[in-house]
């Protein structure tokens, strides 16, 4: 650690204390179940397909290919010896990085496969309406989503480093592994759509249109940050984003979301010349341990009795801390909690972002117009639950060597941009090179923002 800035506190690192090593051995619950859809693009673009029936007879159990598809020609027809080529190598090439170990040897979690149309299909049966319109996505859209996942991972990294640093102090989680979740944030959400997110909240924030700067300055505790140094990396806060903060304690943000959302009814009630074109929504962020929590139950009646505008946006990571979420839920169909009150749900694989951005779109295209639903995106957290964490837990060393060779979102993205002829290397590196600029002037405003004054003592 670098030496101590001028008036900074001398206590301990919060990685020695014994109260941090108490909280990350204490276990919460939660439900995941593994999807993973693969883009099948309309006529005129390169298609995310699965093998053929033949194909998928030849591979092993456990086998990437099917877990991922891979991309292939626009004029290749599913089923063709070309594209069962294609696949094959691109499976064989995945199998060999995650060391032929992974989660199937100890039934963490359950293997999944779908493609778009898939998804499509299970919109439909839970929505009651089409998602044709949402095919298709901008090549300037996509390259923003991009730009938002290369921030996310980019600040995420700088944070770590920080951390170690002693810059950053308390409690921190990171959101590695996990960025296309912002980046459909990015693309769906309004300032005025109201956001809820919890204590791995990093990534929502800078997807919500904070300034950078202004969120790492909060989480160095520096005058220049959201709430002015006060909040921390669990507590910021925007209002010009409405940006409603994250929530240290597990699920809390639940009852505060769905209390937004109403209030965005109330507003069309009492002003309706005002608000009479008013398509606002409200998303809550919850980790698929979280949705366990009672609030949930409520918080789907109540928004299912007035058809409140708000999204339960589930990351599922299979991980409710250090627990494997399967040992403790016997429901890990987190989006299906809904099918009681009457609140549709969809699930995603958060490794594929364009899909994850379809989806999304989707999704929040139904909350606006008729009410709540919840979105499931499957992912995998490359990093502890904070960094604290030593991350000895069974298998998860293993896991995390597998998923950072084959389910980054940011490296199928890329996979996918430059085989489709979406975008050139040349240009994705343009936009890395931006988020870097970007990421090292918020580490810059951190530095050189001075430390809040100290409280006025109260009068005797």
């Amino acid at each position: 650690p670098v030496g101590k800035a001028a008036g900074e506190s001398s206590r301990p690192h919060p990685s020695s204390s014994m109260f941090l090593r108490s909280f990350l051995a204490a276990a919460a619950v939660g439900g995941a179940l593994m999807s993973a859809p693969a883009d099948a693009a309309p006529a005129l673009r390169p298609a995310f397909v699965a093998p053929s029936a033949a194909l998928q007879n030849k591979l092993p159990r456990g086998s990437a290919l099917g877990r991922r598809s891979a991309l292939v020609g626009p004029k290749m027809q599913e089923g063709s010896t070309a594209i069962d080529s294609a696949l094959l190598s691109r499976a064989e090439a995945m199998d060999r990085s995650k060391n032929n170990k992974y989660e199937w040897e100890w039934g963490n979690r359950q293997d999944f496969t779908t493609d778009w149309t898939s998804i499509k299909e299970e919109f439909v049966k839970n929505f009651g309406v089409s998602a044709d319109q949402w095919d298709l996505i901008s090549k300037e859209d996509l390259l923003k989503g991009y730009g938002m996942m290369q921030l996310s991972r980019l600040f995420e990294n700088a944070c770590n480093q920080a951390y170690m640093q002693g810059h950053i102090r308390g409690f921190m989680h990171l959101d590695n592994g996990q960025e296309s979740i912002p980046a459909m944030i990015y693309d769906t959400q309004t300032k005025d759509d109201k956001k809820h997110s919890y204590y791995r909240e990093h990534t929502h924030a800078l997807a919500s249109g904070i300034d950078p700067g202004a969120i790492m300055a909060e989480l160095w505790m520096k005058e220049g940050g959201t709430c002015k140094g006060t909040g921390g990396s669990m507590h910021i806060y925007d209002v010009e984003t409405n940006f409603q903060g994250g929530w240290a304690l597990v699920s809390e943000q639940l009852a505060y979301a769905t209390g937004a959302a109403r209030s965005i009814l109330m507003d069309r009630l009492n002003y309706p010349e005002q608000y009479k074109d008013d398509k606002r929504m409200t998303v809550v962020f919850v980790g698929e341990g979280g949705a366990q929590n009672g609030r949930m139950a409520e918080c789907l009646n109540a928004a299912a009795k007035e058809k409140l505008p708000i999204l339960f946006l589930v990351i599922d990571n299979g991980r409710a801390i250090n627990t494997f979420t399967p040992d403790v839920a016997t429901n890990n169909d987190i989006y299906k909690l809904g099918k009681h009150y009457g609140v549709p749900g969809l699930k995603v694989d958060g490794t594929n972002a364009v899909d994850t951005m379809r989806a999304g779109r989707a999704v929040t295209d139904y909350v606006r117009n008729q009410g709540p639903a919840i979105m499931q995106v499957h992912t995998f957290r490359f990093n502890g639950h904070s960094p604290a964490d030593p991350e000895h837990e069974r298998g998860r060393k293993e896991e995390k060597v597998w998923a950072r060779a084959s389910a980054d979102p940011i490296t199928h993205f890329e996979q996918v941009a430059v085989e489709s002829g979406i975008a050139t290397e040349e240009e994705l590196a343009a936009v890395k090179k931006e988020q870097q600029a970007a990421v090292k002037a918020a580490v810059k405003f951190a530095t050189d923002s001075p430390f809040p004054p100290p409280p006025v003592p109260p009068r005797a």
